[in-house]
């Protein structure tokens, strides 16, 4: 004969089972992506130097040129030079997602954290209205230069000697990433525009009236606005041999 809580013990008898079985099942899926998540990274940070090259056979002297950067605090600046001995030491922070836009960290002496990334209007003049984006139809640039690090994602503003300015620095990807040890390891770069719609056919361009490089959407507007001649060139990042950061 049932008692009166023979129902209540029925319906528990009935539960358990049910609630042990989702226990175990989600402390073996916690399990698994504990596992997952302390996968190595297949795509490890690596250091090495950057070489820039010219896009443009007729625009190549024949010489070699690298990017070497200096830190005066707010003077800071990334160049062109054509001095291998002087070329700075960067180290690629690549994502796990190999197609995902990374950041190139500096070394400065001051063991600051400072990255190559890019700066709209530090020599510009005469911005747009809408100074922060980048476009064929835009005289807007972004001046490479040491920059703070900034998530991927429009332009975020920041100050320097008292003049605003609007930055990026997870702005770059590898055409050619073969592995640590490749000889040919071109860096993409790309930017965002406030509407968060990416440019990816940004042009790199040398300026060798400044022995800068600057991101822009049309390097003949550049010119034709500022009076800045300019080369289309290319980054070649060259990983040290057998060197990778942890």
């Amino acid at each position: 004969m049932l008692t009166p809580h023979a129902p209540f013990l029925l319906l528990l008898l009935g539960i358990v089972p049910v609630v042990i079985g989702a226990v175990a099942s989600g402390l073996e899926n916690n399990s698994f992506a504990r596992q997952e998540h302390s996968l190595p990274c297949a795509a490890p940070d690596v250091s090495g130097i950057m070489q820039v090259l010219s896009l443009d056979p007729d625009q190549d002297d024949g010489n070699m040129y690298f990017v070497s950067c200096s830190f005066f605090g707010r003077d800071s600046q990334c160049l062109v030079t054509e001095d291998r001995s002087d070329a700075h030491r960067v180290v690629l922070r690549r994502n796990c997602d190999p197609a995902g836009s990374f950041s190139v960290e500096l070394s400065p002496p001051s063991g600051a954290k400072l990255f190559f990334g890019a700066a709209v209007f530090t020599f510009l003049r005469y911005p747009s209205s809408n100074a922060k984006d980048l476009a064929p139809d835009s005289y807007n640039s972004a001046k490479i230069e040491p920059t703070v690090l900034v998530p991927r994602g429009p332009a975020q503003d920041k100050r320097r000697r008292g003049l605003p300015k609007a930055i990026e620095s997870t702005i770059w990807t590898l055409q050619n990433d073969t592995g640590v040890d490749s000889s040919d390891m071109t860096l993409v770069p790309s930017w965002v525009n406030i509407n968060g719609s990416v440019v990816s056919n940004v042009s790199l361009v040398f300026i060798p009236d400044e022995h800068s490089l600057a991101l822009t959407g049309n390097g003949e507007n550049l010119e034709e606005r500022f009076g800045l001649s300019s080369r289309a060139v290319t980054i070649r990042f060259i990983p040290e041999t057998g060197a990778s950061e942890e």
